[in-house]
């Protein structure tokens, strides 16, 4: 639905097209920018990206989530029941949560995090890190990880770049488009 894409061209859920230094898929996450009118709409994209990484060969290795939440904490960002309710569907999924990282810069996150990792459960909370600082320090903090920072959707200042995201967009209609009119 355009609702659905609307949410989606956000930015606040979307998947990389690099894999870390093990070979596992990523998802960048940022709550600032999760737009939906309804929480159902928010499902229905994390469903979508999280089902088209699945489809990718490398999928076997699991998923790791860089969650990125910069500039100040504003409550209203922050909707635990639908959060609690997008991680559960994690559970769900076909593919492992193979790690999450929680990076932020303002300390009132850090009431977001210990929420998040009681939400994970305990086999996921083992492959959670916290990475507190600026996005520059955040940025080498993932680097030790393994994970590719410069295919990241937020600038070393911690601007917005959702230009990929805008070009995967436009692939998957593409390709959409020719399945359905061939």
């Amino acid at each position: 639905s355009d609702e659905d894409l609307d949410s989606l061209r956000s930015g606040g859920f979307q998947p990389l097209s690099s894999t870390d230094k093990g070979g596992r898929l990523l998802v960048f996450e940022r709550f600032q920018n999760v737009r939906y009118k309804n929480p159902i709409n928010l499902f229905r994209i994390v469903w979508y990206v999280s089902m088209v990484l699945i489809e990718r060969s490398d999928s076997s290795r699991g998923l790791v989530v860089v969650s990125f939440q910069n500039g100040p904490f504003s409550p209203d960002i922050f909707d635990r029941t639908t959060y609690r309710q997008t991680i559960n569907m994690f559970k769900l999924f076909p593919i492992k949560l193979a790690g999450y990282h929680f990076c932020f810069d303002d300390i009132r996150f850090r009431m977001v995090w210990g929420l998040a990792t009681i939400y994970i459960g305990k086999e996921a909370r083992l492959k959670a890190r916290e990475h507190e600082g600026t996005p520059f320090e955040c940025r080498y903090g993932l680097m030790s990880y393994g994970i590719p920072v410069d295919d990241l959707p937020i600038t070393v200042e911690g601007v917005d770049d959702n230009s990929a995201l805008v070009q995967w967009i436009e692939d998957r209609q593409r390709e959409q488009n020719e399945l359905d009119n061939p």
